[in-house]
């Protein structure tokens, strides 16, 4: 049964994934990151558009896969999978979506300001 979960996890995420990066060419000045909720991905980056490599200089074959704490100040980023556990474990079905101001941190370890928003994914497996 886990491993029917795990394929349903990633056809949805490679659907999603095809999804957003048709997106991609239409939002241009918005960076898009992509992260995996499933257990055994939990964290990974699995779609990160042009800009976003481009405002975090990487290169998407070196960052894809990556956990997502990778572009984290490190003080947040020790914490960040315990976050998405707690938020999973609760089975809230809501969050906040409230534009912030936080820090991201590039492939050369420096900090730089960005505003995140969070948004849920909705996508369905069609037969």
């Amino acid at each position: 049964m886990e491993v029917l979960l795990e394929r349903l996890r990633d056809t949805q995420e490679t659907q999603f994934r095809t999804s957003l990066i048709i997106q991609e060419s239409k939002d241009a000045e918005t960076g898009i990151i992509v992260i995996s909720l499933s257990d055994t991905k939990l964290g990974s980056i699995f779609l990160m558009n042009r800009l976003a490599c481009h405002l975090f200089k990487y290169e998407k074959e070196d960052i894809l896969g990556k956990n997502v704490s990778n572009i984290m100040p490190k003080i947040i980023g020790q914490k960040h999978d315990d976050i998405l556990i707690n938020f999973l474990k609760k089975k809230r079905k809501t969050f906040n979506t409230d534009q912030r101001l936080l820090f991201g941190l590039d492939s050369n370890d420096l900090l730089f300001p960005l505003q995140l928003q969070l948004q849920k994914a909705s996508y369905s497996i069609n037969d």
